[in-house]
């Protein structure tokens, strides 16, 4: 009797081939896809904090950081934030500011800071944004993410340039394509100008730590007891007693254990300020 030898048939071993075919020709554009989408998450999370970042940085020197030029393209100063500055695919964040909110130009004063954004409010200064229906308005800064294309697209390539005194951007909502897939974030002037009511910045004033200016939302008054800390104690966490002096009424707060992460809470909202441990500076404010 004749004994079947072990092994696959040359139709057993066709068929094995085209399954796998069929896997890898499925299975390649899911993969690629995937590696999209999880590039996208994490340039839209690198603008979002380079945006909150420039924020705190604000707040804690009276202007935003002036923008950083190399290789021709407007960039942002990630060495001043303590962020990285990158996008997922390694390329560094565009960043342009209205000239006259930098720290440069207020002198590090937060009154004349808020003061130029109140000037700011009625003028058509730039960096500016242009909207899908053509219209423009100027914002405070823009943060720009190249995103998965490794370009600029649309307006943002030569906004961008270092050269461009009068950059319009493309609006945060542009629409998503095939041919545009830039992230864009910004602060808006009416923004700026509702903190600095709120904390009485604008007249030089100060403000208390109740908000001032006819604004006690949670969100405000927290705004306001950050930029006193910062402005008092700078770069160096508050001892409690200190901290004590300037929260207002029922505000409580809490140090990492490090004593680097301070989070505050006041009526349902929380700020957070984290000073960098290597060097004596912010390195980030939230408020939420």
């Amino acid at each position: 009797m004749r004994v079947r030898e072990k092994g696959f048939t040359l139709i057993e071993v066709a068929i094995v081939l085209v399954i796998l075919g069929l896997i890898i020709g499925l299975g390649v554009p899911m993969l690629r896809t995937l590696i999209e989408q999880n590039k996208l998450t994490e340039d839209r999370t690198a603008v979002k904090e380079a945006r909150q970042a420039l924020i705190g940085y604000a707040y804690a020197h009276g202007g935003f950081p002036s923008v950083y030029v190399k290789g021709g393209l407007k960039l942002l100063p990630y060495f001043k934030l303590g962020v990285s500055g990158k996008d997922a695919n390694g390329d560094f964040l565009v960043y342009d500011v209205n000239p006259s909110l930098t720290e440069s130009a207020t002198g590090g004063s937060i009154q004349t800071f808020c003061q130029n954004v109140a000037l700011e409010m009625s003028k058509n200064d730039y960096p500016q944004i242009q909207y899908s229906d053509g219209s423009k308005t100027p914002v405070a800064f823009v943060v720009v993410s190249k995103s998965i294309n490794y370009r600029l697209d649309d307006l943002n390539a030569n906004a961008a340039k270092a050269g461009n005194t009068q950059a319009v951007f493309d609006a945060p909502d542009h629409p998503y394509s095939k041919d545009y897939d830039d992230i864009v974030a910004v602060e808006t002037l009416a923004d700026l100008n509702r903190w600095c009511q709120a904390s009485g910045s604008q007249s030089g004033a100060g403000g208390g730590s109740s908000g001032g200016g006819g604004n006690n939302s949670p969100k405000a008054v927290l705004a306001t007891t950050v930029a006193q800390i910062l402005n008092k104690f700078g770069n160096t966490p508050p001892t409690a007693d200190e901290l004590n002096s300037i929260l207002p009424p029922g505000a409580t707060y809490r140090y990492s254990s490090h004593g680097r992460k301070l989070r505050i809470y006041y009526n349902g909202s929380k700020a957070t300020i984290q000073w960098n441990r290597a060097k004596d500076r912010i390195r980030k404010i939230t408020i939420k």
